[in-house]
């Protein structure tokens, strides 16, 4: 009984905390740390034997990826190598092939560049996701 009074203790404290930490920050107007709190992934999986399909969602306006160049940077690591693989895709799925690897740690970052010069308008921070494969 005295564990499910906790929770909503814990809940209501951290809500106090996010909203102190950033409410001085969003009234001086930063635009940036705006856009950074606004842009952000969802990351999933889709299984097929020795491939993972890597897939992730932003929460872009149709109107943003009308005006912007939308790209994403991968960055990904199998468990049992020391070399981190980055490539930058327009493409919202990588298929990561296992073959002996038991898993690997994935991180994604939304990137808007403006179409007439490619200069960065923002990003996201970096969404992460660790798979593991079944034994």
């Amino acid at each position: 009984m005295a564990h499910v009074t906790v929770i909503p203790v814990l809940l209501i404290l951290s809500f106090f905390q996010h909203k102190t930490l950033f409410s001085p920050i969003l009234a001086r107007e930063q635009e940036d740390i705006k856009d950074a709190l606004r842009l952000h992934n969802v990351l999933w999986t889709t299984e097929d034997n020795t491939r993972i399909t890597l897939s992730w969602n932003n929460n872009l306006t149709k109107e943003e990826t009308r005006k912007y160049t939308v790209k994403y940077i991968l960055i990904y690591k199998f468990f049992n190598t020391t070399k981190a693989r980055k490539e930058r895709l327009q493409e919202k799925e990588k298929i990561i092939h296992l073959k002996l690897h038991s898993g690997f740690n994935a991180k994604v970052k939304t990137q808007l560049f403006a179409k007439e010069t490619e200069n960065i308008i923002k990003e996201s921070d970096w969404t992460e996701f660790t798979y593991k494969a079944p034994p």
